[in-house]
C-alpha cells in the first residue's frame, strides 16, 4: 500500500471507529497491514496507538461483522 493510501485508510478508519465505537474484522486487517508497513508515518502510528489504547480500555467494541 502506498504511503498516501495508507494515510487515507488509517485516517478514514480512525474517524469511523471513533464515530461507531466498533472495530470490525476488516478494520483489524487494515490495522495489521498498516503496522507491518514500512510506509507508516508518525501520525498514522499515533492514530493506531490511540485506537489500541481505547480498545484495551473497553471504550469500543471489537465485532466480527
Amino acid at each position: 500500500m502506498t504511503s498516501h493510501k495508507l494515510s487515507t485508510a488509517i485516517s478514514d478508519l480512525y474517524a469511523q471507529v471513533i464515530d461507531t465505537k466498533k472495530i470490525t474484522a476488516a478494520d483489524r486487517q487494515v490495522l495489521i497491514e498498516a503496522i507491518h508497513s514500512q510506509n507508516l508515518g508518525e501520525d498514522e502510528r499515533q492514530a493506531i496507538d490511540r485506537l489500541l489504547w481505547s480498545a484495551s480500555r473497553g471504550r469500543m467494541q471489537v465485532v466480527d461483522g
